[in-house]
């Protein structure tokens, strides 16, 4: 299984001090720290980590789903269950869209930082789904 943080640890202290970097100066001007964390390489690596990270949360939601009986109660659970994860999706691409666009000033690294927030938030939410459903 791919670690969709693998490339972001390999480039990880760069990254983030590249990024915060660029997030202080309001992305502003395109320093070459910032130049860093855009190129070509990290934007591919950002968007595989995106990819790994939506398969896993995927998967792991489709998991779940199946753990719930499926009587009258886990029927109603599961539609529970569908609508928060509907309402999550909802709120990570309101936090990592324009909202992420527009503390970068539209600037040039908000791509990168847009997919980065995308990742974390769905990394974070695979766990919280394992962690409440893999026991059962």
């Amino acid at each position: 299984m791919d670690d969709p943080t693998a490339c972001l640890d390999r480039h990880g202290e760069v990254a983030a001090r590249a990024l915060d970097k660029a997030h202080a100066d309001a992305a502003s001007t395109l320093s070459a720290a910032c130049a860093e964390v855009i190129s070509p390489g990290i934007g591919a690596c950002l968007e595989r980590a995106r990819q790994i990270a939506d398969k896993e949360l995927n998967d792991t939601y489709a998991r779940a789903m199946k753990s719930i009986d499926n009587d009258e109660a886990g029927r109603k659970w599961r539609e529970q269950l569908k609508l928060a994860q509907q309402a999550w999706l909802r709120f990570r691409d309101a936090d990592c869209g324009d909202l992420v666009f527009s503390e970068w000033m539209n600037g040039t690294g908000a791509g990168a930082a847009a997919v980065a927030c995308q990742v974390g938030h769905t990394v974070a939410r695979t766990a919280e789904l394992r962690r409440r459903y893999d026991r059962r």
